[in-house]
């Protein structure tokens, strides 16, 4: 998203600094959510809320709107994907969580390392196309996300035999 803002009409050192600045907020609405709700439900919620921002600039005019819809999909992907970090933490046992937050972590790098590719490819065809893409992509995440086990309350398990032991699907 924060290289997206070439294909848009608006200051792109202002697109730049905000996209900055939208930074500290989405790291710090995890926190918010944690207390009040579910890491499953605060996730599908950031994901489907992110991407429907992120979808929603086809219909918008140019300039201001599309670059407001922008940076609001980007501080709630911001914001999901630190759930989805802390949520990788409480999933897996203490036997393989550092195997499994590390790999988890490499996977999620290949979108930035893809991100110029994508920008300077698809973007010189359709202005729209990478931003649309990123939020079809945060849909499929919080579809993804409800067939994984809330683990708000419950406690972290030691051994992979105790994970298994979870219920997974479509509960909230």
């Amino acid at each position: 998203l924060a290289l997206n803002g070439t294909n848009y009409e608006i200051d792109q050192r202002l697109y730049i600094g905000l996209n900055g600045i939208v930074d500290t907020p989405g790291f710090l609405l995890p926190i918010i959510f944690f207390t009040y709700f579910g890491r499953k439900s605060s996730g599908i919620a950031l994901y489907t809320v992110s991407g429907i921002a992120m979808l929603v600039i086809t219909v918008l005019p140019q300039g201001w709107p599309i670059m407001c819809a922008t940076l609001f999909g980007r501080l709630t992907g911001i914001a999901a994907y630190g759930i989805a970090m802390f949520y990788t933490v409480e999933l897996f046992p203490t036997e393989s969580r550092n195997t499994a937050v590390g790999s988890c972590l490499t996977m999620s790098q290949f979108g930035p390392l893809l991100a110029p590719y994508i920008v300077d490819i698809l973007g010189k065809r359709f202005w729209w196309m990478p931003t649309v893409l990123c939020g079809c992509l945060a849909l499929l995440g919080a579809f993804f996300l409800i067939f994984v086990p809330e683990t708000r309350g419950a406690p972290t398990p030691s051994m992979i035999s105790k994970a298994r032991d979870r219920k997974s699907f479509l509960t909230f």
